[in-house]
């Protein structure tokens, strides 16, 4: 019977191994974006520092093709175009210009990242099943409207009437509307909804709410608010508003507080899935806060879209599969023993390492496993990815 720490060596060999015989073939990288060089910086420098971790360099393996639209998305399908015939191998996209990106014509798979819902935006038919041979990450969660609701009412009880403030061009808004209206019925709050598409409408909707003084203001965050906050932002301090809303910058700005996902960590998940479709078939399942548990394959991204073609994907298989065999083997090894607590600790970091190693889970997906225990289910889990592998 193998002892626990010359196992645990082996699975740590086979990853490094079977990573850098993937990292080895170099993959042509295709960048879009609707913004200028300098807006789109942070989210390139997080999603190369993300890669740079998988063991991904520039020029050796990676090769990164950039376009930008300069705030003219009218621009973006010929930039597909410029980049297909580079060519490239998979195309990354952001924000404003991913709806554009992923309906129109493109023969390469494509990774995005922007902030609306992808099934209202008609990217996916749910999040589990995106579309067009794309797949990505959503910063909609329209549940955590009822956490900023009530957050809003700790910090100020006194509230009782709340403005809220949304792009009406945002795909997934009327959800986030939906459950900020729940929630304040069940905290007996009064909402208004005001709604603009551009900035003459935004003005129209900062002077109605003016003309009927509520105590606080909700607003919905997209590119458009964030584009404007400032205008948002100037208004609620000279009214006296105290302002909720989603992403950090709000609050650097002067927003009472914010409660959402951390924008940078966001674009470093990009990483995950261009490495993903690098390295052969793999979960393509649309991510986000409430995305990430599905288990489901987007059935148009295959291994004939990965660098390599065939041969490597065969060769992750065979490495996954040995990965799977060794994991399984030291939880067998760990559920043989008897007794103490620290046993059942050593199985349970057993099981979320081996599912981490073959299937690379996401770190939430990976705490929640951590509750998980019992010598069957362990040995019958790892089991059934080894078989699968």
């Amino acid at each position: 019977m193998p002892s626990r720490r010359r196992v645990c060596v082996m699975l740590a060999g086979l990853a490094v191994t079977g990573r850098r015989a993937l990292a080895a073939s170099r993959i042509r990288l295709g960048f879009v974006s609707g913004l200028d060089p300098s807006a789109a910086a942070p989210f390139v420098e997080a999603m190369l520092s993300d890669l740079r971790t998988r063991g991904y360099a520039e020029p050796a393996t990676l090769a990164l093709t950039s376009r930008f639209a300069n705030d003219d998305l009218s621009r973006i399908p010929r930039l597909v175009q410029e980049l297909e015939a580079q060519p490239v191998d998979l195309i990354v996209t952001h924000a404003a210009a991913t709806t554009i990106v992923v309906q129109g014509p493109h023969t390469v798979p494509v990774v995005y990242e922007f902030s609306a819902d992808p099934p209202s935006a008609g990217i996916a038919s749910d999040l589990a099943h995106p579309l067009y041979n794309a797949t990505g990450i959503t910063l909609m969660l329209a549940e955590l409207n009822a956490k900023r609701m009530d957050l809003l009412r700790q910090i100020s009880p006194q509230v009782r009437r709340v403005a809220v403030l949304a792009n009406a061009l945002h795909p997934g808004q009327h959800l986030e509307r939906d459950v900020a209206e729940a929630k304040a019925r069940e905290l007996g709050i009064r909402i208004s909804m005001h709604l603009a598409r551009n900035k003459a409408e935004l003005d129209g909707a900062l002077a109605a709410i003016a003309a009927d003084l509520p105590d606080a203001l909700l607003v919905f965050s997209d590119a458009f608010v964030v584009e404007h906050r400032r205008a948002i932002l100037d208004f609620a301090l000279a009214q006296r508003l105290p302002v909720v809303s989603g992403w950090s910058v709000m609050a650097d700005d002067g927003a009472l507080c914010t409660y959402g996902p951390r924008l940078v960590e966001s674009y470093r998940r990009v990483g995950y899935f261009v490495d993903r479709i690098a390295c052969g078939p793999a979960d393509r399942t649309a991510r986000g806060v409430r995305a990430r548990h599905q288990p489901d394959e987007c059935a148009q991204a295959g291994a004939g879209d990965s660098p390599g073609g065939a041969g490597a994907g065969r060769s992750h298989r065979r490495m996954r599969a040995r990965i799977a065999r060794a994991a399984a083997s030291l939880c067998r090894s760990l559920a043989a023993a008897r007794g103490s607590g620290s046993t059942l600790q050593a199985r349970r970091r057993a099981r979320v390492a081996a599912r981490a190693a073959v299937d690379e889970m996401d770190v939430e997906t990976v705490r929640r496993r951590r509750h998980e225990t019992g010598d069957e289910r362990c040995r019958r889990d790892v089991d059934a990815v080894a078989d699968s592998a």
